[in-house]
């Protein structure tokens, strides 16, 4: 029987090179993120931006601004999230304040008899799904519900027509979905 004879250059060894570690730590433990945010109805509007504390790796501060077509959006998100390795789950609840306009029509089937726009502050309420990869990338779908807790200055747009009080508007819940991609920095340890 023959042996196998290995050459090895010199100051090389024959043992396999160590394998490259695919993640740099925790994921979660970076402090800050800046994520560019949209969707239909979200707390942010059509497009925005927010800004992410997290001081602990289930929970997120998130502050952000946006437009929804009509106007400014603010909105402050708190998240707790329960970590699965690059991904998590999260809940989050918190207001947003901005202009809206409602009308008694019907996604445009047909004319309404009148076009209001209200300033309200809005609670809201959803569930995402998000992931992070090592090198800072993050990414959050998120499904809600949003609620009018408070509405003020009714300015109707249909001449010579009535438009509802804005105590008409409380309670009104409204769905929402968005999409956020953004970077996340800094690390807590």
């Amino acid at each position: 029987m023959a042996a196998a004879v290995t050459a090895v250059p010199q100051g090389r060894s024959a043992s396999p090179a160590p394998a490259i570690a695919s993640d740099q730590g925790d994921v979660w433990a970076r402090r800050f993120a800046f994520d560019l945010q949209g969707g239909l109805g979200t707390p942010y509007g059509l497009l925005g931006a927010s800004f992410e504390w997290t001081p602990v790796r289930f929970f997120t501060l998130a502050m952000g601004v946006g437009d929804n077509g009509v106007g400014p959006q603010l909105a402050v998100l708190p998240r707790v999230r329960l970590v699965l390795d690059r991904m998590a789950i999260a809940l989050g609840v918190g207001p947003s304040w901005g202009p809206y306009t409602t009308s008694d029509g019907s996604l445009g089937f047909f004319d309404p008899s009148w076009i209001g726009t209200y300033d309200g502050l809005w609670l809201n309420a959803d569930l995402s799904v998000e992931e992070r990869w090592p090198f800072g990338l993050e990414m959050r779908q998120y499904l809600g519900v949003a609620t009018v807790a408070y509405a003020e200055s009714v300015q109707c747009q249909t001449a010579g027509s009535y438009c509802p009080g804005a105590e008409s508007q409380m309670g009104k819940t409204l769905p929402y979905l968005g999409l956020a991609v953004g970077y996340a920095f800094g690390r807590t340890r």
